[in-house]
């Protein structure tokens, strides 16, 4: 049986950006070649036991063009990357049977969903190393922690104590990031992701809408 080859994962879950990604600049800085991926989580587009969806047909067109901006980012870069529909464990499971996976790279989350999402994973990656980053934060951990020794009841109290040292940090320089990693073999293969696949229909907005956007970081910025 051949040797898996070693690489790290770049999991983008709600970080679905380039620009001043922690992730993606930390691990463009290691030695071993990266895979990033996506994973429309097919738990969230069936009925629950409440008889209605967790996403409905609005929010998963906005995440489906931000997903495929994303891809178009990547691929400027030369960076591989997955995009799959099924189940979060299932597919890290698939992807473990073709690599060694060394470290994941993520975005941190604490919510219930994410977190018990993230320990099925980590069953399935049992020897993989987690480097997981705050890039979801206007404050950094470190900070407020260094300020309080307790976080106030009221808001003011709080932004009167944090803003008087208060520093936007610099930004992470991912944007120009370009990929010449060792090329993955074997070569991971997306999926086609389209409305039908997440369970609707497509449709347009109508022009009389309140929210006339898009979805994705590059028309984000043209906003």
């Amino acid at each position: 049986m051949p040797k898996k080859q070693k690489i790290n994962i770049l999991w983008f879950r709600n970080d679905l950006r380039i620009r001043d990604s922690r992730s993606l600049f930390k691990i463009s800085h290691e030695k071993l070649p990266f895979l990033a991926v996506y994973i429309f989580d097919e738990t969230f587009y069936t009925d629950t036991h409440h008889g209605f969806r967790k996403i409905g047909k609005f929010r998963a067109k906005f995440l489906l063009e931000t997903v495929l901006d994303l891809e178009k980012s990547l691929d400027q870069k030369n960076i591989p990357f997955l995009k799959k529909f099924g189940r979060t464990e299932e597919i890290f499971k698939q992807i473990s049977g073709h690599f060694e996976i060394e470290n994941i790279f993520c975005q941190r989350e604490w919510t219930k969903e994410e977190t018990e999402t993230e320990n099925q994973v980590r069953q399935i990656t049992p020897s993989a190393k987690w480097i997981r980053s705050y890039s979801q934060l206007l404050l950094e951990t470190d900070f407020v922690y260094d300020k309080l020794n307790r976080i106030p009841l009221l808001f003011t109290t709080f932004r009167q104590k944090i803003e008087k040292d208060f520093k936007i940090r610099s930004e992470f320089d991912s944007e120009h990031l370009i990929y010449g990693g060792e090329i993955l073999s074997p070569r991971p293969e997306s999926d086609h992701i389209s409305m039908k696949t997440l369970g609707f229909d497509d449709f347009e907005n109508n022009s009389s809408t309140a929210f006339p956007f898009s979805g994705g970081e590059t028309e984000g910025w043209r906003r």
